[in-house]
């Protein structure tokens, strides 16, 4: 399994080849293709679905599996349109910006101590671990051209959309039985961790309540997106209330359940997070869909709040007690983020390679930090970043959230219609971005999946052609 690094040097061009433009190739599908069962996009929504099932991928084992399962579904989509008619979607340097993360990853596993000055031969502490990881990164690129490239059609946008929120019904329901039917177990066997809280098929709370979250955003802009939108035979208050349907009535007792697990997790900031992100979503599409007024808008987030308190008083008071009574762990935080900005200050423009956080931190871990706990994560995505790949690249993925974020506003605003899963895109990059400050739940692997998947649906707004 080991490779060297002028071998993954040369095979570094063909990892990138779907990246290498400014502007993305993307199919616009013929007729017959959009009458056809969709089957590469319930694929490619069910990956974050099936990513979360063995302990979020936590491991390098599962997300090896599912990069391979990644690369062939874009060599499928290559060779099944490569003659194909295709649109250009303008993405604004993104490609580029990928591919310079992976390069400055790359350079990690390079022999360029003596030329940087550095007391080891390469920069990365652990070349394994990095290498590892540029693959897991890689498939997190490769995995949104995909979803970039599916969505350019509304049908199978929709059947993405829909295929991912089935599955974090599933995953809701699961840890739901587990939670109240079989004793607080866990999937593998007796759960050691988080007892009392929901986790699901996930080892940490607060991954498995940014998952949930990112489901109930998704949950809320389908729903919300319909009920929302202006009938003339009856008012939308109606629509809200009575949401046309068993059908619909159905998909409202779902999501009732999926936020049902999200409070029950208890997870502080991942709750805070999830209802910003349902917040933004909420406001947003009625602001959408209003009629230049306030006062629908009002009614709307009055509706939702209500909602909230009373998810609050059934369900949140683990959560609220956790969040008003209980100090947990808050000095040895506060010194880890010390400890962790002084390994950043060490290494600031070279970092100290992907997924080398685990061994590095020993050297500078101290108290008044715990000696009795052990610290893998930097427990704030972006301090991992800049630990691991140094101020400048690590700023990347920043910065590509940021202008997706940017652009989804724009495309979203100038939207006709089929805006509701940009909207949705947008609240997921909120929810992330909070969520990331104190925790490293966007470092599990199937939630990366399942955030990818959601803000290329967004992105993608305006964009798409076909029936809806």
């Amino acid at each position: 399994m080991k490779q060297s690094s002028a071998e993954f040097t040369r095979t570094l061009p063909v990892l990138l080849l779907p990246f290498s433009r400014d502007r993305w190739a993307v199919t616009a599908a013929g007729q017959a293709q959009r009458r056809a069962v969709p089957a590469l996009a319930l694929v490619a929504g069910a990956v974050p679905m099936l990513a979360a099932v063995p302990l979020g991928s936590h491991r390098p084992i599962w997300w090896m599996l599912l990069a391979i399962a990644i690369a062939g579904l874009c060599v499928i989509v290559l060779i099944r349109h490569a003659r194909a008619r295709t649109a250009r979607v303008p993405l604004f340097g993104l490609p580029l910006l990928m591919a310079l993360f992976l390069a400055g990853g790359a350079a990690q596993l390079l022999p360029l101590g003596e030329v940087l000055d550095l007391e080891r031969q390469r920069i990365a502490i652990d070349t394994h671990a990095t290498a590892l990881a540029l693959i897991r990164w890689t498939s997190y690129a490769a995995f949104f051209w995909l979803i970039c490239h599916l969505a350019a059609d509304r049908n199978r946008a929709r059947t993405i959309a829909w295929t991912i929120l089935a599955g974090v019904f599933a995953h809701a329901v699961w840890a739901l039985v587990a939670f109240r039917f079989l004793g607080d177990a866990a999937a593998w066997g007796a759960k050691e961790h988080y007892l009392g809280a929901v986790t699901g098929t996930f080892v940490n709370r607060n991954a498995f309540a940014m998952f949930l979250g990112m489901g109930l955003v998704l949950g809320l802009g389908l729903l919300l997106g319909d009920v929302l939108r202006h009938d003339p035979r009856r008012p939308r208050m109606m629509r809200l209330l009575s949401a046309g349907g068993l059908w619909a009535a159905t998909l409202w007792l779902c999501l009732g359940i999926i936020a049902l697990a999200f409070f029950g997790t208890a997870s502080r900031f991942g709750i805070f997070a999830g209802l910003m992100g349902a917040l933004i979503v909420t406001g947003a599409l009625a602001a959408k869909h209003s009629d230049g007024s306030g006062h629908f808008v009002a009614r709307v987030m009055l509706w939702w709040s209500g909602a909230t308190i009373l998810l609050f008083a059934l369900v949140g008071k683990p959560a609220l007690e956790r969040a008003i009574f209980t100090r947990i762990d808050s000095q040895d935080r506060i010194s880890l983020y010390v400890q962790t900005i002084d390994l950043i200050r060490q290494n600031p423009l070279t970092g100290i390679g992907l997924d080398g956080f685990e061994i590095a931190f020993q050297a500078v871990h101290r108290p008044p930090l715990s000696p009795d706990l052990f610290w893998d994560r930097a427990h704030s995505t972006y301090l991992a970043l800049w630990a691991e790949m140094g101020l400048v690249i690590g700023s990347i993925p920043p910065l590509l959230c940021a202008v997706v974020l940017a652009v989804t506003i724009l495309r979203v605003r100038r939207a006709g219609r089929d805006f509701a899963l940009g909207i949705v895109g947008i609240g997921v990059i909120a929810l992330a971005g909070l969520h990331s400050l104190v925790d490293f739940s966007l470092e599990i692997a199937a939630n990366v999946y399942l955030f990818l998947a959601l803000v290329a649906l967004g992105l993608t707004t305006g964009l798409r052609k076909g029936a809806s």
